[in-house]
């Protein structure tokens, strides 16, 4: 890939890349849906990814052409406001991240981008945060800015990213797909605690098998479900802030006892996001535990019932979804599977012994075709390293 986007890029633009910054997708192990309202999540992030190569140019034009379906784009910095494009472009992510990066008096500069990927977009891998990621990285390295110890804190740079969606994409995401884009560690998940930014990196057993298989249902987080659940969240706390004396507390701070005392105050879609919230962020934690004492199986049970939550507490899973989840967890040496990303599709995330994980392979796609007519395909990931450049071949 880094070959052929070499290649492309020179074609386009007439001259070498300076670089090519990598954004990795992430898979969520577990926390879903929580991150925005303050809980703990705890994503590893993988091999596919987002990249692009990039130039400085000269003047404060960017000029970006996305090779993977041959669509281009140009704005100048030196405007007075960069504006968003159409609603769902994949253009307001680059934008996003260029005014807000511009916002924070980073001085940018003219840059060519070329960008390509291998995430499959809506299959919940987070390939929108790997675009913005790798938009950032190769904009700062054009510009000359550091990233990490010397320069702009990775975590800093990830709440960019996370505003730049907010205000160009009109997607009012959590933290947790840039942070694990940037600081992820190969061989580790993140433990991302969103109400106070603190995070640890937690080793995976080497002999867990971390699956993913897409359903073929294809989501738009700007569709508004997302927003929707996220303001019913956000409603709930507020009540529950008000009964409980805890003003301006995100809902992951309230336990699951202090949902079952307030029930009616809460309207039923509050009392349910609620339930969920409260029960994912504890199932978070004991996910921790049950890794760092090589306890699969208990890990394998709290999958399952995050799976359970989203799917009936949260209303975000649909019949593909929990189709795949069930195949899943009647194949020997599967410990427990559950839907990942925003919902309403996407893929499910699966863990499983070496030999759980070859029978998975196998079987999957012949039951996941008879359960819905739909095709499929396993993959097995291992926990990868976050943002870089990458050398030129």
């Amino acid at each position: 890939m880094t070959e052929k986007l070499t290649k492309s890029f020179q074609q386009r633009f007439e001259s070498p890349p300076a670089g090519i910054a990598f954004a990795p997708g992430r898979v969520n192990l577990i926390g879903e849906h929580v991150d925005y309202c303050g809980g703990p999540v705890l994503p590893m992030a993988i091999g596919l990814g987002v990249r692009a190569a990039f130039a400085p140019r000269p003047g404060s034009t960017i000029r970006v052409h996305a090779r993977d379906i041959d669509s281009r784009d140009s704005f100048d910095l030196a405007s007075d406001e960069i504006q968003p494009d159409r609603p769902g472009s994949w253009k307001n992510y680059v934008r996003g991240v260029a005014a807000m990066l511009a916002r924070e008096g980073i001085p940018l500069r003219g840059t060519d981008i070329e960008v390509t990927g291998d995430l499959p977009a809506g299959a919940g891998l987070s390939s929108s945060a790997a675009l913005s990621v790798s938009i950032a990285i190769a904009l700062l390295e054009a510009a000359e800015v550091p990233v990490g110890e010397d320069g702009l804190a990775r975590i800093d740079l990830a709440r960019i990213c996370q505003r730049a969606e907010h205000a160009f994409a009109d997607v009012h995401c959590g933290l947790m797909d840039q942070a694990a884009g940037l600081l992820a560690e190969e061989g580790h998940a993140l433990l991302l605690e969103c109400a106070s930014n603190s995070w640890r990196h937690v080793p995976v057993p080497k002999e867990a098998c971390v699956l993913v298989a897409d359903t073929g249902v294809r989501h738009a987080l700007s569709d508004g479900d997302y927003n929707k659940r996220r303001a019913t969240c956000e409603e709930a706390a507020r009540k529950l802030s008000e009964i409980l004396g805890r003003p301006g507390a995100g809902l992951a701070a309230f336990r699951f006892g202090d949902v079952a005392r307030s029930v009616a105050v809460l309207s039923v879609p509050e009392r349910r996001v609620a339930r969920h919230v409260t029960g994912e962020s504890e199932r978070v934690r004991k996910f921790v535990e049950a890794l760092e004492s090589d306890n699969l199986g208990r890990a394998g049970r709290l999958l399952n019932e995050s799976h359970a939550s989203l799917r009936d507490d949260f209303e975000v899973s649909c019949a593909e979804l929990d189709a795949l989840a069930s195949a899943f967890v009647a194949i020997k040496g599967v410990y427990g599977a559950r839907m990942i990303g925003a919902g309403f599709g996407g893929s499910v995330l699966a863990l499983a012994t070496p030999d759980g994980a070859k029978a998975a392979a196998k079987e999957i796609p012949k039951r996941y075709k008879a359960a819905v007519d739909q095709k499929t395909e396993v993959r097995t990931f291992t926990p990868a390293a976050g943002a870089r450049v990458e050398g030129l071949d």
